[in-house]
């Protein structure tokens, strides 16, 4: 029916990214009874150390390396190009997927929209709550026309993206 991938930026921060990749996947769990087998992608900013891949190949995620160092934006960009799949949403390695993120957002999908952007909490240095940011429902056009933002994580329709590259040196807007 829908096939998705999750691609996920890293620097140095392994116990961070096991953490949020077991996420990913039990999460993902959820809507295989859909036939919905996400993919997801690491892609590592070039870390100091290869523990990543471990953690990929150990997990079964599939993973790239950076040449060299660059950055949020230019990481997240070297993923979206790798890209082959209907829908895609970008993580960061701080990140962490909710248990029912995939199926919420696959049923507003299914309802015609080419993005979602879902509410989330942020916390302090200690996990604690701090504050709740509630995203309203929005569709690619209302990004487009700037009414509204997404935050890291909303699913996207790759194809309401096609011929829009991402500009690495605006890592700020990422």
């Amino acid at each position: 029916m829908t096939d998705i991938t999750i691609v996920v930026a890293t620097y140095n921060r392994p116990a961070w990214l096991e953490v949020e990749l077991h996420s990913i996947l039990a999460s993902a769990a959820t809507v295989k009874p859909r036939g919905i087998e996400p993919r997801i992608l690491v892609v590592d900013d070039c870390s100091e150390t290869l523990a990543a891949r471990e953690i990929t190949g150990r997990l079964g995620v599939d993973y790239h390396r950076m040449p060299s160092n660059g950055g949020l934006a230019p990481t997240l960009a070297a993923g979206f190009e790798r890209v082959d799949s209907t829908y895609y949403a970008l993580w960061g390695d701080d990140d962490y997927m909710l248990p029912r993120w995939f199926g919420c957002s696959l049923d507003v999908i299914e309802q015609g929209h080419d993005v979602v952007s879902a509410s989330y909490w942020r916390t302090d240095a200690d996990l604690r709550l701090v504050q709740q940011q509630v995203l309203a429902p929005v569709t690619f056009g209302d990004l487009r026309a700037g009414r509204v933002s997404a935050n890291d994580g909303a699913l996207v329709r790759r194809e309401a993206v096609d011929g829009i590259s991402f500009r690495p040196e605006r890592e700020r807007a990422m």
